[in-house]
């Protein structure tokens, strides 16, 4: 279940981080996997953590919070700590811009994203803004779409998809293409 919440990352040699997420076990999760991937934002935490080691991190969650209180909350734990010399947070400022929800138009100038045309038996046809949105109608493999629309090798190795998949034969289609 998704938890608002503040948490601290510590280090064992007292260096410490304040952060908030509307999804605390995610977040969790994203700053270990940056943190071992050697590719975290916060250099000072990764730092640390190249140092002393993952088993020298202990991700504490502090407080739930209701999600309008959030920044709120964390920037008064920033306004405590920023200056302490073993904060690692880089900037005193708590903010948490709202999540980006593209539009379908914004969706539409996407270079991978192209209009696909289906026909089926029928004679009929129906348009679909992306190979994504035709894939989930069928509950097809959006990757098998694709590489029958283009008839490419995947880059894995494997086949050409040289028909058409097939919970999208059972539904009638006989024909996805790009438009």
């Amino acid at each position: 279940m998704k938890k608002c919440a503040i948490y601290m990352i510590l280090c064992s040699n007292g260096h410490f981080y304040f952060g908030s997420s509307i999804d605390i076990k995610r977040r969790f999760g994203k700053h270990k996997q940056r943190l071992r991937g050697n590719y975290h934002e916060n250099s000072r935490m990764q730092n640390c953590w190249n140092k002393y080691g993952e088993e020298s991190f202990v991700f504490k969650h502090l407080v739930d919070v209701p999600e309008e209180h959030r920044d709120e909350v964390e920037q008064k734990l920033l306004d405590m700590y920023f200056d302490h010399p073993y904060c690692m947070n880089l900037n005193p400022i708590a903010e948490h811009p709202a999540p980006y929800t593209p539009t379908e138009e914004d969706i539409a100038k996407m270079a991978h994203v192209y209009p696909i045309l289906v026909s089926y038996v029928d004679g009929t046809t129906e348009t679909f803004i992306s190979v994504r949105q035709a894939a989930r109608k069928f509950d097809a493999c959006r990757s098998s779409v694709r590489d029958y629309i283009h008839q490419t090798k995947r880059k894995r190795g494997g086949y050409k998809q040289k028909s058409i998949p097939s919970k999208m034969q059972k539904a009638g289609v006989i024909e996805v293409q790009k438009l």
